[in-house]
C-alpha cells in the first residue's frame, strides 16, 4: 500500500519523466537526473509479460561500457548488430523477475528511438507464465553508474494497474502481492 508521501513522490517523478525529460532530450544536452521507466503488462491471451522500458540511450551506453560490454555508439549509423545481443545480456543481468522464487526469463525484442532525440523504448517479452501471483521485480538498471538513479516500475494485469513503485540503490527489489 502506498503512503501519501509515496504518492506525492510518485507524481513528482511522473511529472519529471513526462514533461521535463522530453525538454532535456529535445535540446540534446546532458541531463542532471537519471531515471528509467519499466512497464510490465501481463497479457492473459498469450500468458506472457510484455515489457516496455523507456530510458536515455547515453545512460544505457555508459552503464554497459562500465559493465564491460564493448558497445558501439547506440542509435547511430555505427551501431552494430552485436550491440543488440549486448543490450539483451546487459538487461537480463540487471532486471530480474521471479514468480514464487522461480526465475522468469524474457527475450529482447528490439528497440526504437523515442519521440525525443536521446531516449529509446526497449521491448521485452517473457516466456509463458501461469499468473502474476507472487511476482518479484529486482531492477538494478544503471545503479553501477549513477548514485541518483531511479527506476520507476508499473505492473499491470491486462489493463488493470496492480502496483507502481520506484526502485533505487537502497531498494532494488519489490514484491507484488495480489
Amino acid at each position: 500500500m502506498l503512503h501519501m508521501c509515496d504518492h506525492i513522490y510518485m507524481y513528482i517523478l511522473v511529472f519529471i519523466f513526462s514533461f521535463v525529460l522530453p525538454e532535456v532530450t529535445a535540446v540534446n544536452e546532458a541531463h542532471e537526473f537519471h531515471i528509467s521507466k519499466l512497464n510490465i503488462h501481463y497479457n492473459p491471451k498469450s500468458s506472457k509479460l510484455e515489457m516496455t522500458l523507456h530510458l536515455f540511450i547515453d545512460d544505457l551506453e555508459a552503464a554497459m561500457i562500465k559493465s564491460g560490454f564493448p558497445v558501439s555508439r547506440l542509435e547511430t549509423d555505427n551501431e552494430d548488430e552485436k550491440d543488440h545481443a549486448f543490450i539483451a545480456s546487459y538487461l537480463s543481468s540487471k532486471i530480474k523477475l521471479t514468480i514464487g522464487r522461480k526465475p522468469v526469463t524474457f527475450t529482447y525484442l528490439g528497440k526504437e528511438e523515442a519521440e525525443r532525440f536521446d531516449a529509446v523504448f526497449i521491448y521485452l517479452e517473457s516466456d509463458k507464465i501461469i499468473s502474476l501471483h507472487d511476482l518479484s521485480v529486482d531492477n538494478q538498471l544503471f545503479l553501477e553508474s549513477f548514485d541518483d538513479q531511479k527506476n520507476i516500475v508499473s505492473v499491470y494485469d491486462d489493463k488493470k494497474l496492480l502496483d507502481f513503485f520506484i526502485l533505487n540503490k537502497k531498494q532494488t527489489q519489490h514484491q507484488i502481492k495480489q
